[in-house]
């Protein structure tokens, strides 16, 4: 049974990685197009959130870290404790033992939480668990930091590096379902799994921060937090507090189409320009 759930979680991720675009792709100016606002809506990659009202036990797996290795160890995986007030996204449902179970293979849980269940050398680049639904999984609203659509995972290029993808070295920035923001800086290095995957290549956060509020006005989605962000264009609004900073990420509402359907949308963080994915590949 252990066998069976490992595998059916390894196809669920690769599944996710492959409908967000996160392989290499090979693309031109040429072949983006643009695409409605009710298009993305219609195929938008959606989310399902929850709230965890106690400490819920949950399997996770992950990579052994191989310092100085091209590709992570095989998979592993481990019991944990999801702390109580935990929110989650879950794409995939499935069941075991006659219990419905919810997968996480969508938007990424914090590597801050990540390290405190499984140490810094197992890593977990996509949130690839599995939670038994029960009376502690409550349904929820799209917290105000995450974006509508896709995997929340924002790469620098914009246009640019949309139709460049898999040649194009972004930086990301990742929002978290746990309420945390993190900056990504380009490294070559490739993880075996990982949900910024051959893209990133990265699993370690470059800078991040915990996010205290957030505000949505119009197009824009404004997060504060209590530190200067590293590699990011943040503004300090306060001098002192859990509200020091503010970063402010504006969807342009332009979103684009590659020739294989995968869809990017276009944002802007500060004076730099991002896209994420928002819907998946059909080829």
């Amino acid at each position: 049974m252990k066998k069976k759930v490992l595998i059916n979680l390894l196809v669920i991720a690769s599944v996710s990685l492959g409908a967000l675009g996160l392989t290499t792709l090979s693309a031109s100016a040429s072949n983006v197009k643009r695409v409605s606002s009710s298009y993305i809506k219609k195929n938008g990659i959606k989310h399902r959130f929850y709230r965890l009202t106690k400490n819920t036990k949950a399997f996770i797996y992950y990579y052994v870290n191989e310092p100085g290795a091209v590709r992570d160890a095989l998979t592993h995986r481990a019991n944990i404790i999801m702390p109580k007030g935990t929110v989650i996204d879950s794409q995939f449902t499935g069941s075991k033992t006659s219990k419905k179970v919810l997968y996480g293979t969508g938007v990424d849980l914090s590597y801050t939480l990540k390290y405190k269940l499984l140490g810094k050398n197992r890593l977990v680049g996509g949130p690839t668990f599995a939670i038994n639904y029960s009376s502690n999984t409550v349904r929820i609203k799209r917290p105000g930091y995450m974006l509508p659509y896709g995997n929340n995972v924002l790469y620098s290029g914009g246009l640019t590096g949309f139709s460049q993808f898999g040649t194009y070295d972004s930086n990301a920035v990742k929002l978290t379902s746990d309420g945390y923001v993190e900056y990504y800086k380009y490294a070559n290095r490739r993880a075996a799994e990982n949900i910024i995957s051959a893209y990133q290549k990265q699993t370690i956060p470059t800078s991040y921060a915990k996010i205290n509020r957030s505000v949505v006005k119009g197009n824009v989605t404004y997060l504060y937090y209590g530190h200067k962000l590293k590699g990011v264009s943040d503004s300090k609004v306060r001098t002192k507090g859990h509200y020091q900073y503010r970063l402010a990420i504006a969807n342009q509402h332009t979103p684009y189409r590659l020739n294989n359907d995968a869809s990017a949308s276009v944002y802007t963080i500060g004076n730099q320009n991002f896209f994420t994915f928002v819907t998946g590949s059909k080829e």
